[in-house]
């Protein structure tokens, strides 16, 4: 049997998340968690990298975006967002002709 008092704190914490999430959307600004980790909401998302809630709504879908469900609530963690926007770096001329270079080097 589940120790009740156990129950009652993860029905506390799902509830001052809830709460947290209402005063984030009346504030538009994201939730801070313990160990200063800042959540967004799918409004907040879309704000934060200028893209409308629908694309948003299709990154999820197809799982490009990383995300967070409790429910029919999704968060995003904004390191994983920042993360994310930056893996798709593209190189600029310098950078692939010094990688050119490289190559040929090495390969003589």
């Amino acid at each position: 049997m589940e120790n009740p008092f156990e129950i009652i704190n993860q029905r506390l914490e799902v509830i001052e998340l809830l709460l947290q999430e209402i005063l984030s959307a009346i504030t538009l600004e994201p939730v801070k968690l313990k160990d200063n980790i800042e959540l967004f909401n799918i409004q907040q998302t879309a704000e934060y990298l200028t893209l409308s809630k629908s694309t948003i709504y299709g990154l999820i879908h197809k799982q490009e975006i990383p995300n967070y469900k409790r429910g029919k609530r999704v968060y995003f963690k904004k390191i994983e967002i920042d993360n994310w926007v930056m893996q798709n770096r593209r190189m600029s001329i310098d950078e692939i002709e010094q990688k050119a270079t490289n190559y040929l080097i090495k390969r003589k």
